[in-house]
């Protein structure tokens, strides 16, 4: 499982989650986030046509917790492996 490490209330951080097949670029993506507060929510991505990568931009509220947020993609309702972001504190 990928780990990345980011602060509570990052934006615009470009996430690139490797699919694991190569997209045409007109596909329904999607990450699926476990918060650590084990609600759900979905972020819409983008599929990078020709690659095998789907990214997201980080947006205001995404990282609004401290904590493990799991993060899994989508491709058409397929989903791939887990990565997991670790949100820490200003000063941690």
């Amino acid at each position: 499982m990928d780990i990345t490490t980011l602060k509570i209330g990052t934006i615009g951080e470009i996430l690139v989650l490797d699919v694991g097949i190569i997209l045409a670029g007109d596909e329904i993506t999607e990450i699926q986030v476990l918060r650590p507060d084990l609600t759900t929510t979905t972020w819409r991505s983008a599929p990078t046509a020709g690659t095998t990568n789907i990214t997201y931009t980080l947006a205001e509220g995404d990282l609004d917790q401290r904590g493990n947020y799991y993060i899994t993609p989508s491709v058409d309702e397929v989903l791939g492996e887990t990565a997991r972001i670790r949100a820490i504190g200003l000063f941690d």
